[in-house]
């Protein structure tokens, strides 16, 4: 499995555990050159899947709110993706949408050098406009994940890759908030434009049965409180080298 696949299902196992996980029943991948766009990529010679059980019932795929019991959070973390990230065994923040970043010394100002070349879902790039977006949608909803956010005074776009998050006051662990799928994912500006019924809806209700993100795995399937599946995302900007899931299969199980 790839790196970029491996933590991915890896996360996604872990807040499937966190709602009660029943059953986890997987193949075991084997990889093959296929010729791709990008000559480090490879594929499946078939399809390997990882199917799993719990009791989290996944009624709502809104990404900035938690859903019945936090679950949404299994499929998030494989659709979306966060501005940074956190090496689990470290807790040392590393670099992810954001390929560096840098804060002022009164601790008011994040600035963010967006990494290149990352599509989302629907074919947008990803670049500051998405950044910005995502954040003014987050916090203008107000939904569960706003709690985290709303420490944010303003977005300033620097640049078509650079991006300046300004804080109301120091927060010492806003670090971890722009490094959390769960509190900051990136949505792609073009499906909250398209889709939103107004100004201050922004989406919402195109969010609660669909996703627009950068993750490797893309929604393929979703029947609301009882089962999904995402599929590996082709054009995935960590590339596909190595063995990997090419699908993800998620049921509830009714206790």
């Amino acid at each position: 499995m790839s790196r970029a696949a491996s933590v991915g299902v890896l996360i996604l196992i872990v807040a499937a555990a966190g709602a009660g996980i029943y059953y986890v029943s997987t193949t075991t991948p084997t990889t093959t050159n296929t010729s791709t766009t990008s000559s480090s990529s490879t594929a499946t010679t078939s399809d390997h899947t990882i199917r799993y059980a719990g009791l989290a019932q996944i009624t709502t795929l809104e990404p900035d709110d938690r859903g019945p019991g936090g679950g949404n959070e299994p499929i998030k973390y494989a659709v979306y993706e966060s501005l940074l990230t956190v090496d689990p065994s470290t807790n040392v923040i590393q670099s992810n949408l954001a390929a560096g970043w840098n804060i002022s010394s009164d601790g008011l100002h994040y600035s963010l050098n967006l990494r290149q070349g990352v599509i989302f879902h629907d074919g947008t790039p990803f670049n500051a406009t998405a950044v910005k977006a995502s954040i003014d949608r987050e916090n203008a909803l107000g939904l569960y994940y706003s709690q985290y956010t709303n420490v944010i005074s303003s977005v300033t776009i620097l640049g078509t890759y650079s991006v300046e998050i300004n804080l109301k006051f120091p927060e010492p662990g806003f670090i971890f908030v722009i490094a959390s799928t769960a509190t900051l994912p990136i949505l792609s500006p073009t499906a909250i434009a398209k889709h939103q019924v107004n100004s201050t809806e922004l989406a919402k209700g195109w969010f609660t049965n669909h996703e627009a993100g950068t993750g490797p795995y893309v929604l393929t399937f979703f029947v609301p409180g009882s089962s999904l599946t995402a599929s590996a995302f082709p054009q995935y900007w960590r590339g596909w080298q190595g063995k990997h899931f090419t699908n993800i299969v998620y049921t509830s199980v009714v206790d």
